[in-house]
């Protein structure tokens, strides 16, 4: 019965998220006050820690816990990687994703994502625009395909820039 409610009050929680972020937060407090592991919720909260709170110790913790729970739970992988390469613990970063890409689970589009993001944060511009040409050659989904393209013209105008940059050095 716990885990019945732990589920609807998570699922509450996910349709608030991420325009009602204190409905969200009361309900990821109930989901887990009935199920103190529930992987999803753990992650949703991993999520609002990170990226609207900017907590990220506590991201990290929630995300954590949720992979003690199901070590091979795909959102809270993701949502690791993503955090680790903003706070630029890339080689933490590069053994999730090494993991992860192991598991049927995660996509080879987040994947090649990653350590193309990896590479980028590193200044490894080249290798990184070479692994989201790889990514946007697994894509599956249109808004997958279309982030992906935004990318890659993020990445295109910093060659670009740092080219000019070194022009006049």
């Amino acid at each position: 019965m716990a885990t019945i409610l732990a589920d609807a009050y998570y699922l509450k929680a996910l349709d608030n998220y991420p325009y009602e972020l204190n409905e969200v937060l009361e309900n990821l407090n109930y989901a887990l006050s009935y199920d103190d592991n529930h992987a999803a919720a753990l992650c949703l909260m991993g999520r609002l820690q990170m990226w609207y709170l900017k907590d990220y110790r506590e991201a990290e913790y929630y995300l954590e816990k949720a992979l003690t729970g199901e070590p091979n739970y795909s959102c809270a992988l993701e949502q690791l990687v993503i955090l680790y390469i903003t706070q630029k613990r890339l080689n933490k970063a590069q053994r999730v994703l090494m993991h992860a890409q192991k598991l049927p689970t995660i996509s080879r589009t987040f994947i090649l994502h990653g350590m193309s993001r990896i590479l980028e944060t590193r200044g490894e511009l080249k290798l990184a625009k070479h692994n989201l040409k790889a990514a946007l050659a697994e894509v599956n989904y249109k808004h997958e395909g279309d982030y992906l393209n935004e990318e890659m013209t993020r990445l295109k105008a910093k060659i670009k820039a740092r080219k000019k940059l070194q022009e006049f050095t």
